[in-house]
């Protein structure tokens, strides 16, 4: 699914909502090149997990715990 030397950390399921079945969602993950040093949040649908993400985010952060960390609100 990732290239090499590409490793993601900090994945949630997102619900797709209660009509649909229960482990019917997004995977949603930061991915961290360490080639090119990219970063990305990857949104995966759960009912197609080996297929390419739905979507794919650029994002300006390196994959270091503290600028990582997730807070629920």
């Amino acid at each position: 699914m990732f290239e090499e030397n590409t490793f993601c950390r900090g994945a949630a399921l997102v619900s797709k909502g209660v009509r649909f079945e229960e482990d019917d969602g997004w995977i949603i993950t930061f991915v961290h090149n360490e080639d090119t040093d990219i970063s990305e949040v990857h949104i995966i649908d759960t009912k197609n997990f080996s297929s390419e993400p739905v979507a794919k985010i650029n994002v300006c952060l390196k994959p270091t715990e503290e600028k990582y960390r997730i807070t629920k609100v």
